[in-house]
């Protein structure tokens, strides 16, 4: 088995998602488990699970609040693998 250094240090995974990782939104019913095996055995690099939140206009002095589950990832090959295969 091979040791990665994020793992070894517990820097993998960030409570956070920095501004220059690829971000993919999730869906709020998305099975955690499954989701973390998935990076665990097919990424490297480190990832990040958060809410973003996103303001829209609305009518005069009115403002709606949409949250949504995304994630990112640092290294852009883990981010096409998420795309591609997780299911």
């Amino acid at each position: 088995m091979e040791i990665k250094p994020h793992d070894w240090y517990n820097t993998r995974q960030l409570n956070f998602i920095p501004k220059h990782f690829t971000r993919f939104k999730l869906d709020a019913k998305i099975n955690r488990l499954k989701l973390f095996n998935w990076i665990e055995q097919n990424c490297a690099g480190r990832f990040a699970i958060g809410k973003e939140t996103t303001r829209i206009p609305g009518e005069v002095g009115s403002m709606y609040i949409k949250e949504d589950w995304k994630i990112g990832f640092e290294i852009p090959a883990d981010a096409t693998m998420f795309s591609l295969f997780f299911k």
